[in-house]
């Protein structure tokens, strides 16, 4: 499978230059095989897509693996796991390891192992991380990931990466929950902390008993009752806005850089793609088309006789994308008398008077999408390469309440209980 032969990188002195490759590891009709990873046009990492007999595939299960010589001359392998912003991180340090070694050894030091420690700031590594995070990664994830390393140099007093200990992950967790953050939050930043550690070769500082438990939300959806007291209270724009997340399933990012180039009014479909000159890349790097319905077309049909120069279809006015979908959604739902009244948030403000109620979100309408397709009928297969889940189960779970309210799940609890009525 790997060409064998004579390296083509020296050094000056006939030294082979260190090289370090990296490959996915997957499972090919049950056998396992290495194989080259695919890259995007802007060079960074298509997350489970590999080169097979010169044809990108996904593979869920891969595993992200370096392939270097070790001390002893030999090749060696080493497994980094399933995040390819770890994988790319590791492959570079592993590669200023190698070189670092080389240059001891031609230097007539003494090398012990495979690898020569140099102490690295904690400051340093962190700037490293993030701007090959912000060279690499969506701008969301950007700045989820520079927010959880900012906290961290707040609350950890190391000057050192190597000096780094359970004790102050432990304090950094202490510090977000007296900080008021939910546990979900809190075990959401500790994860991505453990990412940038991994991706400097720290591991096994915490287990999960180590992290914080919280209760997983049930998936809920959007009742039939609740949409139409919604739409009814929305002016055009705001009814526009909504129904295409309703029946696009569209994530958030996905309707905020949502083009007119997207839309196909000959096929109705809406095809989420990537804007690099925005800033976005849809999650996962996969670009998909989603089938829309006759009023929907004709609604956007109307919209763009309105706006026949705008590049996106829902822009701000800026003509940039539309940011503030949420306020929107909350204000329209305090308007419809729809907040629970039960609501109240951080800065003491109860949902009985305000656009404050958590009920209404965003991606709750991409959930009621899901359960509406189901319920008519849409298989799981389909609304998975509709909604662009790389895997099932997370469809299945969308699915969940379609099935406990669905007609047949009545009937079968209904003569559970028959003898009782």
């Amino acid at each position: 499978m790997f060409r064998r032969g004579r390296p083509a990188h020296y050094w000056g002195n006939g030294m082979r230059t260190p090289t370090v490759k990296l490959f996915l590891r997957i499972r090919l009709n049950g056998i396992q095989k290495y194989v080259k990873p695919v890259f995007s046009q802007n060079h960074s990492l298509r997350p489970f897509w590999a080169w097979v007999n010169g044809v990108p595939e996904h593979h869920p299960e891969a595993r992200y693996v370096l392939r270097y010589r070790g001390s002893n001359g030999r090749r060696a392998w080493e497994t980094i796991g399933q995040d390819s912003g770890v994988a790319l991180a590791a492959k570079l340090r592993k590669e200023k390891e190698l070189a670092a070694r080389q240059s001891a050894s031609e230097a007539g030091l003494t090398v012990v192992g495979d690898s020569v420690k140099e102490r690295v700031l904690i400051c340093d590594a962190i700037a490293e991380y993030l701007s090959d995070c912000q060279a690499h990664r969506a701008r969301k994830t950007f700045a989820g990931r520079k927010r959880t390393l900012d906290i961290f140099m707040q609350s950890c007093n190391k000057t050192y990466l190597d000096q780094i200990e359970r004790r102050d992950l432990l304090d950094y967790m202490t510090f977000l929950k007296n900080r008021g953050l939910a546990a979900h939050t809190i075990f959401n930043r500790a994860e991505a902390l453990n990412i940038f550690l991994r991706a400097n070769g720290i591991t096994g500082l915490i287990t999960r008993g180590d992290m914080p438990r919280y209760t997983e939300k049930v998936v809920a959806a959007y009742d039939e009752d609740e949409l139409k007291r919604l739409f009814d209270a929305a002016d055009d724009d705001e009814r526009l806005a909504f129904e295409f997340f309703l029946q696009t399933g569209a994530r958030e990012q996905e309707v905020q850089f949502a083009a007119w180039r997207d839309v196909s009014f000959k096929n109705k479909t809406f095809s989420v793609t990537a804007k690099p000159d925005l800033g976005f890349t849809p999650k996962d790097y996969e670009e998909r088309p989603v089938p829309l319905p006759d009023k929907l077309i004709a609604a956007l049909q109307v919209r763009r006789r309105l706006h026949p120069d705008e590049r996106l279809i829902f822009s701000n006015g800026q003509g940039g994308p539309e940011g503030h979908f949420l306020r929107k959604l909350k204000k329209l739902a305090l308007r419809a008398r729809l907040n629970c009244g039960h609501c109240v948030n951080k800065r003491g403000l109860s949902c009985k008077a305000h656009p404050v109620c958590g009920e209404w979100e965003l991606h709750k309408f991409r959930k009621t999408y899901a359960t509406m397709h189901h319920e008519a009928g849409v298989s799981a297969r389909t609304l998975q390469a509709w909604l662009g889940h790389s895997d099932l189960e997370t469809t299945l779970a969308y699915l969940q309440v379609a099935d406990m309210r669905s007609k047949r799940t009545r009937e079968q609890v209904n003569h559970s209980f028959a003898s009782f009525a």
